[in-house]
């Protein structure tokens, strides 16, 4: 009766085991992957439709900077600086114009619209001419050298 008793408890044992076996592969091998599924809740579809998403920007983003950057090329190809300045002083023309020539104010009565001096003061007067001539064409010599650098500058 012992021995009955021990293959009972063997064979309840057995099948014991036998049902734990298959309840843990079963559970392994096709209840995960039905849990995960259910978890999953569209996370993939919605992970691809968020990087879709952000491709087609960044896609759009570069081909608007080539855009932009064509554009400023263009522009930089077309720089003209005479155009401009054409177009800028005749724009302003009214800033750009000089104004009316002073003319003589007679005062009391005063009606000499020339220069007239002594002796003393015309040898100063014909001395300060002379500065003034020579000064000025030192500064045409200088505004000379200045506009062929600057022409030169422009050219490059």
């Amino acid at each position: 009766e012992n021995k009955l008793k021990a293959i009972k408890a063997r064979n309840e044992y057995l099948l014991a085991l036998e049902a734990t076996n298959a309840s843990v592969f079963k559970y392994y091998i096709h209840d995960l992957s039905d849990l995960i599924d259910c978890c999953d809740l569209g996370y993939h579809a919605s992970l691809g439709r968020a990087l879709r998403t952000f491709l087609s920007a960044e896609l759009n983003l570069e081909q608007s900077k080539h855009e932009g950057l064509d554009a400023i090329e263009n522009a930089v190809e077309n720089l003209d600086a005479n155009s401009d300045k054409q177009r800028l002083m005749e724009m302003c023309n009214s800033v750009f114009c000089p104004p009316m020539k002073f003319e003589f104010q007679p005062h009391m009565g005063d009606m000499v619209f020339q220069l007239c001096a002594q002796q003393p003061v015309q040898s100063e007067l014909v001395q300060r001419c002379q500065q003034l001539q020579s000064r000025l064409s030192t500064l045409k010599i200088e505004n000379e050298e200045v506009k062929k650098t600057m022409e030169a500058t422009l050219q490059t």
